[in-house]
């Protein structure tokens, strides 16, 4: 991404905590063609052509809550070959639990605690802190779109010719300075 980390996410949509019952709330976004053209120009991307997701909101412990749902999207990417379009999907999945920052410095002590008692666990993750009685999962789900994306995509058939961009073909390998001394150490 070329924004800082901490720029405002481009899918924002807020949730206040509040209104979240006990069974848990759905929310549906569908990102508009302002958003989809501002998110492809912050992360150098030809194109979104499609960007969805519906994540559920439910309580998961008497403070936190946890987000769960699916984001997938259509997109136009550049070969890192041979610099052509190349259409990809995303597909991702939603998992992640949130507590008050209030619980924070706790929960990073009973983790600290855990990983010393046994270094070799590979113990649960902290949650997500919130502050302010609010959830975003425009927010999560553009994380999640980030992720999904393939750093490296490749156009079908698509190889390195060294030769065609003026490159000169790898040297013979010499031998190694060694190699004479383990010879003279044979005879």
């Amino acid at each position: 991404m070329t924004s800082p980390a901490n720029a405002a996410p481009i899918l924002s949509r807020t949730l206040s905590i509040a209104d979240v019952p006990g069974d848990g709330t759905t929310v549906r976004i569908v990102a508009t063609e302002a958003e989809r053209t501002a998110l492809a120009a912050d992360l150098d991307l030809p194109a979104i052509h499609r960007l969805e997701a519906e994540v559920t909101v439910k309580p998961w412990s008497r403070t936190g809550f946890i987000m769960e749902g699916r984001v997938s999207a259509d997109i136009t990417q550049t070969c890192v070959v041979s610099l052509d379009p190349v259409e990809a999907k995303v597909d991702e999945t939603i998992e992640v639990k949130f507590a008050p920052e209030a619980e924070e410095e706790s929960w990073l002590k009973r983790l600290a605690a855990a990983a010393e008692a046994d270094p070799e666990a590979t113990g649960e993750d902290p949650p997500d802190f919130f502050a302010g009685g609010t959830l975003d999962p425009g927010a999560v789900v553009e994380q999640q779109f980030v992720l999904g994306i393939d750093p490296y995509p490749r156009k079908p058939g698509a190889a390195f010719d060294a030769a065609a961009y003026g490159a000169a073909e790898p040297e013979e390998a010499k031998p190694s300075p060694f190699a004479a001394l383990a010879k003279l150490k044979k005879d």
